[in-house]
């Protein structure tokens, strides 16, 4: 069931809402892979180079500098982390993700054919599974920046 069931529900409408949904997690997406590309490479670089050669200061500079760019990553990484409401508690295109064509077809009263009430239920409920599995990347990006974070000490000479 649709909840809260929205009345006269446009389908159409509803449709494209769910394609741009879907337009927006993918650019999210692609944010984030060019994110790690580059957080990996700032690690692989500092792992190949190693700072021991590095005087004190500069040693003490580049972990400083590396312990900034893990907070402004991990600040992104939350400001893009999709916070998606538990089933039947959300509204607009989340709705759908739970809905039967049962459901949306009591709440457009016939007004669309079954095929496109399929449409915006799938499409529905595929940008919900776009958006937890990107919800599990940042938390795992998240959980990998801790760590390295936590293992700062153990190889900074």
């Amino acid at each position: 069931m649709i909840h809260p069931a929205p009345a006269g529900v446009d389908v159409p409408a509803e449709l494209a809402a769910v394609r741009g949904e879907l337009s927006r997690i993918d650019t999210k997406i692609s944010a984030l892979l060019g994110l790690s590309g580059t957080a990996a490479s700032v690690v692989g670089a500092l792992a190949a180079l190693g700072t021991h050669r590095l005087p004190a200061p500069a040693r003490v500079g580049v972990w400083v500098a590396v312990l900034l760019l893990a907070a402004s990553v991990a600040v992104l990484l939350l400001a893009i982390r999709p916070r998606l409401p538990r089933p039947g508690a959300g509204h607009g295109w989340i709705a759908y993700a739970y809905a039967t064509t049962a459901a949306l077809a009591a709440t457009t009263a016939g007004q669309y054919d079954q095929e496109r009430r399929a449409d915006l239920i799938g499409l529905a409920r595929l940008a919900r599974g776009k958006h937890r599995r990107f919800r599990a990347a940042v938390d795992l990006m998240l959980a990998a920046l801790l760590l390295l974070a936590a293992l700062l000490p153990v190889v900074a000479p």
